[in-house]
């Protein structure tokens, strides 16, 4: 490579790398804005926001009483005060961590810069200093288990307490001095070396019970017959596989070394790569695996021979021009989009060959959309011209002489399998009519089945649809906000904005307060429903006890707020914690509290 060719590179790797990085489910990122390359919704986002990196970051907020925090600065913003064995983040929370920076009801999300979250995927987890003796001189540390992963260059790995030290097979140490070996090695003092023991094993290195074979010695690996077999460029291995390679050569998908980086598979007996890893093609002309990635004739392509791709990557296929293309059938492409087809194919919109004419968009070789004007007749695989029957049809079914589907502002009619206009009464955004020509049975995409007069409607769980926009009524179960027009969740509490939808069936035109309960509720002055009669015993104007009857096939709890509720625990007496009224707080007599349930006692 020229020195022209080095600089580009490395210009190519700065501006990539300056570039945001957004990843789906990295970095506490929900969902990514592909415009900007950066984080749009982060998971937790009471208390967390998208970063200028592509990833999330702390928002800082505290709340007395919230994430184990008793007392909040001035601002508002840090907790100055935590619960007993908890201290304070940096984003108005507490953790059980000292060193945490960001965290949630008290689970650390990031560290504090100098330490590293431990226990990944567990339920507890906490922030180590780097500057513990156990890390000191470790290059990668197992996020899991929170032990040193590997050594820097020089420092080898004890198999007991996980620590760095300059001694080759050692057991265990103390500040840095190994006192013990690996089995099959004795310790040395005068040398502070771990020495193997004699063993009749041929080009092994290490026997734990002095009969197999467990490590080969530099430039052997061990086979699946447990003997030590020559591998020229392999310097370390354990348990059939080589692990790493001499300075030079590099180690393969398939634990082989070969001088080929990038290589997935290696033959045996040469060292020759025979095949890349993905994004790169084997060129055969001097058996190194080079980017598929860059523009140019090799694009998408895996095997080069006499300087013309070969094969290609699945999902792309091989053209007449000796290009990847996306699409069979193609005679000329550019980086992988196809131009122009073979003899009898034609080329839609969407860049792919078929053999319909008049297509525009294809799918799996099959035509899926034809030009306007025309319909896609399965049955001879044709785009032909809209007439009679015809007018609105997408596609028909497999024998060619029905409608199977409509295009855009048509509905099929079950009767007879033809398209009609759904712009108009009485089936407006339906996809498909029943039968009998009197009702509606799907709509389009986006709009859903009003339940009682089978219109379609914008609103989602609309029992009653006034209009395509507006929704009279909604089903069971659901609170019709007539604000916002939207059927939400009646056991739904949104204390951010101060509405409590509970049991309620619509709110006002504000949105701010319920107007309309379920059967069994009313509305009180603070614009709540309360039960009205399903109380058996009150206490200071409060329900104490429900009546034990099943509402629904619900159980009845006692709330402070709102009276008897529906509850899905059994022998539950009382549910008063709003923040989420499926927990029990109180069980009835004969019961104990088994975190969210009762339980009998014993």
């Amino acid at each position: 490579m020229s020195k022209l060719n080095i600089l580009i590179f490395f210009q190519i790797i700065i501006i990539i790398n300056s570039i945001p990085t957004c990843i789906v489910n990295s970095n506490f990122c929900n969902y990514c804005n592909n415009l900007t390359n950066l984080c749009a919704k982060c998971e937790k986002s009471e208390i967390l926001i998208p970063d200028e990196n592509g990833g999330c970051k702390g928002a800082k907020k505290c709340i007395n009483g919230k994430n184990y925090c008793l007392e909040c600065d001035s601002e508002q913003k840090l907790c100055i005060n935590c619960e007993k064995n908890y201290y304070p983040d940096n984003n108005g929370g507490c953790t059980y961590s000292a060193g945490c920076e960001i965290s949630y009801m008290g689970e650390c999300l990031k560290c504090k810069d100098d330490y590293i979250l431990i226990g990944i995927g567990s339920p507890l987890k906490i922030c180590k200093s780097l500057s513990l003796e156990i890390y000191k001189n470790c290059q990668e540390i197992n996020n899991v288990t929170g032990f040193c992963k590997t050594c820097e260059e020089g420092y080898y790995l004890t198999s007991i307490d996980h620590k760095c030290v300059k001694t080759k097979y050692c057991k265990e140490s103390i500040f840095g001095t190994c006192i013990s070996c690996d089995p099959c090695y004795n310790y040395d003092k005068k040398t502070d070396k771990c020495v193997l023991k004699e063993l009749n094993l041929t080009y092994c290195k290490q026997s734990i019970d002095g009969i197999n074979c467990d490590l080969c010695d530099d430039g052997y690996y061990l086979d699946e017959t447990g003997i030590c077999m020559e591998s020229p460029f392999c310097s370390e291995s354990f348990y059939f596989k080589c692990t790493k390679c001499l300075p030079g050569y590099y180690l393969s998908t398939f634990k082989m070394c070969t001088n080929t980086e990038h290589c997935y598979e290696v033959d045996k007996v040469s060292s020759i790569c025979t095949s890349c890893q993905n994004q790169y093609y084997l060129d055969k002309n001097d058996y190194i695996c080079k980017s598929n990635l860059e523009d140019g004739p090799y694009k998408y392509c895996t095997v080069v021979e006499n300087n013309g791709c070969y094969l290609c990557e699945h999902g792309y296929y091989l053209g007449e021009d000796l290009k990847c293309s996306n699409s069979r059938h193609c005679a000329e492409s550019e980086n992988g989009v196809c131009n122009s087809c073979s003899n009898n194919y034609y080329l839609g919109l969407d860049h792919i060959c078929t053999d319909a004419e008049r297509c525009i968009y294809s799918k799996d070789g099959k035509c899926i959309e034809c030009q306007e004007g025309y319909y896609y007749n399965k049955f001879n695989n044709t785009c032909e011209e809209m007439k009679d029957q015809f007018l609105g049809c997408k596609f028909t079914c497999a024998i060619g002489d029905k409608c199977c589907e409509c295009k855009d502002d048509y509905y099929l009619f079950l009767n007879d399998s033809l398209c009609y206009d759904n712009t108009k009464e009485p089936f407006i955004k339906c996809a498909y009519v029943y039968e009998d020509g009197k009702k509606c049975r799907i709509c389009i995409d986006g709009y859903y089945l009003g339940m009682d007069d089978d219109k379609c409607c914008k609103v989602q769980n609309c029992k009653i649809v006034k209009n395509e926009n507006e929704c009279l009524e909604c089903n069971t179960f659901y609170c019709l906000d007539v604000k916002k027009q939207k059927c939400v969740d009646n056991d739904f509490l949104d204390d951010i904005n101060n509405k409590i939808y509970f049991s309620c069936k619509r709110t006002n035109k504000e949105g701010t307060a319920c107007e309309e309960c379920l059967d069994g509720y009313e509305v009180n002055k603070e614009g709540y429903c309360v039960d009205n009669g399903l109380c058996e015993e009150k206490k200071d104007g409060k329900c104490n006890k429900c009546k034990d009857i099943l509402i629904n096939d619900y159980s009845l709890c006692a709330n402070e707020l709102f009276g008897c509720i529906r509850s899905s625990q059994d022998n539950c007496l009382r549910c008063d914690n709003l923040d989420d009224l499926s927990e029990c707080t109180e069980c009835k007599e004969g019961y104990v509290k088994n975190g969210y349930f009762c339980e009998k006692k014993e």
